[in-house]
């Protein structure tokens, strides 16, 4: 064994500590307990690293990100195997960990420029003459203290974020995983020598401690809440700022002789005695232990959860949030007919409304939400979806806009079922692309503000902005608010030559027939409609 004592509580009282096998007690490793001065030596040489790291474009940093997503995955079985003998998880359990952390390097070395790099933004009412930029320059040196149980996903989560925002990271893994920690700082060393851009620190609650004390620019913290406390002490008296995953569900270890149903009982009921966030209705002088029950419970909890289905039009979408919170329509409508900046639609948007922008999903109304806090949260989610698809740099590489994009994604999303959203978006660009007139019923009701399958006759004639069967060119905005299955369809369609589409209504399932021919169109649609 090692020369390391931990007592109950923060101390360590010794130079090394070992890192032992659970299964097996083997000494895996030993490592050093490192102090305020040893903490303050590492955070010195990654301000200097940094200076390095920044100053490298972020295609330079996507490349060698890049470099060490592919060391980790030609090497993974020997990483595995090190996460299993370190911390005892099932050996398939580790390989799934390690490649959910591939994916989250992979992501963040393929997307930070777009995110983090120069755009314009509105400059608003007060500035309307003047054009403003908003770019995200990196904070320095990140402190990252990471977990046992998941020691390559979770602190790579912070870690390689971090690095591809131009940050040099001093990590801090768990005192029970320094082997897996050191796997991956030296794996890293490895696809990048020039500088020690991610360092590690090893020891228990005293190490944590100093690294937060240290002149780190942020911490990203995982652990219990009550090391999280210490944790946030230590950042208040250097203000430094903390992001902190609190979990504190720790191994439940149940002897052989145990009484298995009450330790069953007893496990469900930790994982479910958690305080959510959110609003609760509690009475005036109630007693404390009933209130601390209240809170853990459910029941008392103010939340009221609205599902938007894809393809929901925004005056469906006010009416559904009136009656669900006892706001006004109008003031729902209000905001998306005249968008503030304030509500968060992308640069590209056209500006003249947020049709197409509140991204359908569910949505938890918290009491006394005001109708700008319930559509910026919809507006958000839409940002938060285009952004995993890329969509403003990919439309670019079709030839066309974000906002096409969108328009064209609503008219799929009310034409067809979700396996013909390609084949209807490609008719869309197809006839676009030849001068037709689209011919899509979806938007001559939705020029009537009306509902339904097929347009009539009379319909066609009325002349709206909306209906594609006189004007040709798309509709002036969307016509709906399209799932992200549908604007992914539009964006990037099947290869084909089809021109026409129609629906057989007959009978259930409704089948979707799609043709070149104008012949066949018309022979289908004596067939379909009589």
């Amino acid at each position: 064994m090692g020369t390391s004592v931990w007592e109950q509580g923060p101390a360590w009282v010794a130079e090394n500590f070992d890192s032992l096998n659970p299964a097996t007690s083997e000494v895996i490793g030993t490592y050093p307990v490192h102090g305020r001065s040893e903490v303050d030596a590492v955070v010195g040489r990654a301000r200097q690293a940094a200076s390095w790291w920044s100053g490298l474009a972020y295609q330079q940093r996507r490349t060698r990100l890049l470099a060490w997503k592919s060391h980790i995955t030609r090497y993974l079985a020997r990483l595995a195997e090190l996460v299993h003998n370190e911390t005892g998880k099932p050996l398939a359990d580790a390989q799934l960990e390690i490649l959910l952390a591939i994916v989250h390097i992979d992501w963040a070395a393929r997307h930070a420029g777009r995110v983090l790099g120069p755009r314009r933004v509105r400059s608003g009412l007060i500035a309307i003459n003047h054009a403003s930029r908003l770019e995200y320059q990196p904070l320095g040196v990140i402190g990252v203290i990471g977990p046992w149980n998941y020691p390559v996903f979770t602190p790579l989560g912070s870690i390689v974020y971090a690095l591809a925002a131009g940050n040099a990271v001093v990590f801090k893994p768990s005192e029970l995983t320094p082997a897996v920690g050191g796997w991956l700082v030296s794996s890293l060393a490895e696809v990048v020598p020039e500088q020690p851009v991610l360092q590690m620190v090893t020891g228990g609650g005293e190490t944590g401690q100093a690294l937060a004390l240290s002149a780190v620019d942020k911490i990203a913290f995982t652990g219990s809440a009550a090391t999280a406390r210490k944790v946030m002490a230590a950042c208040a008296e250097n203000l430094t700022p903390l992001v902190a995953e609190c979990g504190g569900k720790d191994a439940l270890l149940v002897s052989a002789d145990a009484d298995l149903d009450a330790a069953a009982d007893a496990a469900a009921a930790a994982g479910a005695s958690t305080l959510q966030p959110g609003v609760y209705r509690l009475h005036h002088h109630m007693n404390a232990a009933l209130a601390v029950k209240y809170l853990l419970g459910s029941t008392a909890r103010l939340a009221d959860k609205v599902t938007i289905i894809e393809g929901t039009r925004a005056s469906a979408i006010a009416a559904t949030f009136a009656k669900r919170t006892g706001l006004k329509a109008s003031q729902f409508m209000q905001i998306i007919d005249h968008p503030p900046a304030a509500l968060g639609l992308p640069s590209w948007a056209a500006g003249s409304t947020a049709e197409g922008f509140l991204f359908p999903d569910t949505y938890t109304l918290l009491p006394h939400e005001t109708p700008m806090q319930i559509l910026h949260a919809m507006v958000a989610e839409f940002n938060h979806q285009v952004a995993s698809i890329n969509l403003a740099s990919e439309a670019a590489t079709v030839n066309t806009t974000p906002w096409h994009v969108l328009i064209v994604a609503s008219m799929v999303q009310a034409e067809g079922g979700a396996g013909d959203f390609g084949k209807v978006a490609r008719v869309a660009w197809h006839r676009l692309s030849l001068g037709m007139a689209l011919h899509f019923d979806s938007t001559v009701f939705y020029g009537l503000n009306q509902y339904g399958t097929a347009a009539t006759s009379a319909q066609i004639k009325i002349n709206t902005p909306y209906n594609t069967y006189i004007r040709t060119g798309l509709p002036p905005t969307p016509i709906g608010n399209p799932g992200l299955a549908a604007i992914q369809a539009a964006l990037h369609p099947p290869h084909g030559q089809w021109l026409y589409f129609i629906t057989d209504l007959r009978h259930k399932p409704y089948v979707t027939h799609f043709t070149a021919s104008y012949a066949q169109f018309q022979q289908w649609q004596t067939q379909f409609q009589g």
